[in-house]
């Protein structure tokens, strides 16, 4: 399969997850408006405390060993090692249980230290003995879903993610409505991960029957050589979540829960857009890039990377800078006039968020290559430095402080991934594409935010607004002469039928002498 062809493929699966992504988070953002205005800000400072913890002991569980089923399943099959395929999903399946049955195990033995330590009482301990099980749970099911998107079977991890979150939703109002209270939250994640688990497991198995092993297939292959690779992406995780966390522990300290509930809304619509864009990457470009590395070896990655870099920096920087200038409107649908702090800090961190978008591009790349310490220690040292910021900024500045500690932590994890993976790659962004795109997006902000001022950020003129800067950021690219022929080749390709529609297109631009003129005058040369 050509280089071009996995691209494609996984430029499907994005599609694919980010719509999954988009309606799961609506589901989301639909719960946690109900949430948000019937629990005071100090319960959500409460369940935003007993969230970090559950994370956190999923990500240590969980040994980073969903990144190696989406690293190994499409490095082997690329390489016709069916059996190996065999052995990796045994392995991971043997030890991930394991892993899982010892963490819930810590967490139910120590729950009232968890909250003792966190809000200095032990009445909330019953919180941490229904998160162990939604720990256990979360582990098993986070493996299946490496599982499926190591086999590529990203359309239906998408159904199956958005049929396990629209019943998670619904169980987790309805307990919200018997006044269960925070501990409903955890409970709806148990009941997603295990209805996600059983669909997982039948499709997983219908695939695995289809593969044939090969009689002289006798590879040795150690349960080490996946443990090496999962491990550094564990640490990767956990200092990730850590770094993403650490401004919440610092506020929680300072602040007190009230502040981190108002940090907590900020950072939710953050999250949503990182669900929704950047772990969809992150998702399909692994197993993608790992097929391409199987394939072709290390000099066709580059060349990934500055592919996947040019249609990033085309939907990414101008999603980030759109958000920061409607984060009022965002934060009114998300959690209420209630919530007016957190609009500010979002602003704030949709800035640094524009450069994550890169960053899951690099990490997808070190994580094909297998080079996955150099991922870890990029975040380990972001994440080290914004701790410091925190300590300075918060007591200053409060949330806001908070807000501009993480920006400078996402764009110092960029640096520090490009700098370390240069060594190893050439490092090759579109840089056309990216100041192209940013100028357009810049552009489009500074129109759409008076625009949106003077209207008073109206909620009824939401479409509006959105409709009005694609506009603009769309005239403003072409203006610019950012696409190409290939572009549109490329884009076609993603749907059904769309390489055929895109030949009649090109056929009736040549043919026509008006649309010609129009696509050399604002399309750039291949």
């Amino acid at each position: 399969m050509a280089e071009e062809d996995i691209l494609v493929r996984a430029a499907r699966g994005t599609g694919a997850l980010g719509s999954q992504n988009i309606l799961t988070s609506i589901l989301g953002l639909v719960f946690f408006m109900f949430f948000a205005r019937i629990v005071s800000k100090t319960e959500m400072g409460v369940y935003g405390a007993v969230f970090l913890v559950y994370t956190i002991l999923t990500y240590v569980g969980c040994l980073g060993l969903n990144f190696a089923a989406s690293h190994f399943i499409p490095h082997f099959y690329g390489k016709n090692k069916i059996k190996k395929i065999h052995l990796t999903i045994k392995y991971i399946l043997a030890i991930s249980v394991i892993s899982a049955g010892i963490i819930c195990f810590i967490q139910i033995f120590f729950a009232e230290n968890f909250s003792f330590l966190l809000f200095g009482t032990e009445k909330y301990g019953n919180l941490f003995w229904i998160t162990a099980f939604a720990v256990l749970l979360t582990i098993i099911g986070l493996v299946f879903d490496g599982f499926l998107s190591g086999f590529q079977k990203f359309e239906s991890l998408a159904l199956f993610r958005l049929t396990s979150q629209i019943l998670r939703v619904g169980v987790t109002i309805w307990l919200l409505l018997l006044g269960v209270g925070v501990a409903a939250v955890f409970m709806g994640w148990i009941v997603f991960y295990l209805l996600f688990t059983v669909l997982a497991i039948f499709l997983i198995l219908k695939t695995i029957l289809k593969f044939k092993v090969e009689k002289d297939e006798n590879d040795p292959f150690q349960p080490k050589i996946l443990v090496a690779f999962s491990l550094p992406m564990m640490v990767y995780q956990l200092v990730t979540y850590l770094s993403d966390s650490v401004d919440r522990f610092i506020v929680l300290e300072f602040l007190g829960t009230e502040s981190l509930g108002i940090y907590t809304v900020t950072l939710m619509v953050v999250g949503t857009v990182i669900m929704i864009v950047v772990t969809s990457l992150l998702i399909t470009l692994i197993p993608g890039l790992s097929e391409i590395h199987a394939r072709t070896g290390l000099d066709k990655i580059s060349n990934s990377i500055r592919i996947s870099s040019r249609y990033i920096a085309m939907v990414f920087i101008p999603i980030c800078l759109g958000l920061a200038v409607l984060s009022p409107l965002a934060i009114h649908i998300l959690a209420g006039l209630t919530y007016w702090e957190s609009i500010l800090p979002l602003s704030i961190v949709c800035i640094g968020l524009s450069f994550y978008g890169f960053s899951a591009t690099i990490i997808s790349a070190l994580a094909a290559i297998g080079k996955t310490l150099r991922v870890a220690v990029a975040v380990l040292l972001a994440a080290l430095t914004e701790f410091g910021f925190c300590v300075f900024l918060i007591p200053l500045m409060g949330v806001v402080g908070a807000a501009v500690s993480r920006t400078l932590m996402y764009i110092l994890m960029f640096g520090l991934l490009v700098f370390l993976t240069s060594k190893i790659v050439q490092i090759n962004f579109d840089t056309s594409a990216l100041w192209k795109s940013s100028v357009s997006a810049v552009i489009m902000a500074s129109l759409l935010f008076p625009l949106a001022f003077y209207t008073k950020y109206s909620l009824i003129l939401l479409p509006f607004y959105i409709i009005f800067g694609l506009i603009v950021y769309g005239l403003i690219l072409i203006m610019l002469k950012t696409l190409n022929f290939k572009d549109l080749r490329f884009i076609a390709k993603i749907f059904p039928k769309g390489e055929i529609l895109a030949e009649k297109a090109l056929r009736i631009i040549k043919r026509s002498p008006k649309f010609s003129r129009f696509a050399k005058k604002f399309l750039e040369e291949e």
